[in-house]
């Protein structure tokens, strides 16, 4: 038994350009929405000194927007409190600390440092990020100045632990 695997003939290009052509033309001047106001919106935009990071031209778009900041805003008050709370590092380092340093004479040390001068506000590319990387990095300590603080805390003696390093530029507000 022979079976035919060949589709039936399908309408040439020119016939399918054609009928994609004649839909478009059925649609045109017809979409929600005035297109002018659209054009000057987006032109609008692109021309300012800052762009927007979204740009919503249409009333889906708004609305996906707004489902997506409603489900942020019913997550964000979950996390809060362990993320504002001084306790969830203290908690996170001293887990460690009581596990290795007091059950097997592992000394943990925390490092907290400040603004160090590494290089970084060079590699910002972004205008107002560039600016507020430089001014952060004109106060900032040398990265040799943790290393001193780390040193210190390594040049103890196996009995004596050195819990919590905070490392800082002298001026800058913690």
């Amino acid at each position: 038994m022979t079976v035919s695997t060949h589709a039936a003939p399908s309408a040439g290009p020119v016939d399918e350009v054609g009928a994609q052509r004649a839909a478009f033309r059925a649609v045109t001047g017809k979409q929600p929405g005035d297109p002018h106001a659209t054009a000057r919106s987006v032109i609008t935009a692109l021309a300012g000194a800052t762009h927007p990071q979204y740009l919503l031209l249409n009333s889906p778009a708004i609305s996906t927007a707004l489902e997506e900041l409603e489900s942020m805003l019913t997550k964000i008050p979950a996390d809060e409190p362990p993320v504002r709370s001084d306790d969830f590092i203290r908690g996170i380092t001293d887990s460690p600390r009581q596990e290795v340093g007091v059950g097997h004479g592992i000394q943990v040390t925390t490092i907290s440092p400040g603004v160090i001068d590494t290089g970084w506000a060079e590699e910002v590319t972004n205008d107002e990020g560039k600016q507020i990387a430089q001014s952060l990095d004109e106060g900032a300590i040398g990265p040799e100045r943790v290393a001193e603080a780390v040193v210190n805390a390594l040049d103890q003696p196996a009995d004596v632990t050195v819990s919590d390093i905070v490392v800082h530029p002298t001026r800058q507000d913690c």
